[in-house]
């Protein structure tokens, strides 16, 4: 893997470390899609700019925030079970994004519109 080649976007990472860590997992289906969706609507950093490890150093607090958000909509918007699938599809070793597709039917770059239409 090459230095500028990420194996999972940090925003995962995080965001769904923060989902177990608080037990929101489990939680996440009763959430209201259009409570959240506001709440992603006023994320102040593009997700792609959270993809790097070197965003842990511009913006820790918003990889947090920003990513247990973004994964709880992943949850709610596609089910955990795809959640499940991308972190199979990443150990078996495809690129993330390729990954991403596989899992949730969408490209990485069509979610990150998808995301930035919400607001």
């Amino acid at each position: 893997m090459g230095e500028d080649e990420v194996s999972l976007p940090t925003w995962f990472i995080e965001g769904t470390a923060v989902l177990a860590g608080y037990k929101v997992y489990n939680e996440a289906f009763t959430m209201e899609i259009e409570a959240l969706e506001e709440q992603l609507g006023l994320m102040t950093i593009l997700l792609k700019e959270l993809e790097s490890d070197l965003s842990y150093d511009l913006y820790e607090d918003k990889v947090y925030e920003q990513g247990s958000l973004v994964s709880i909509w992943l949850i709610v918007k596609y089910g955990r079970r795809s959640i499940d699938k991308f972190m199979k599809y990443v150990g078996a070793g495809p690129p993330w994004p390729e990954a991403f597709e596989k899992s949730f039917g969408i490209t990485p770059s069509a979610f990150y519109v998808q995301l930035g239409s919400l607001d």
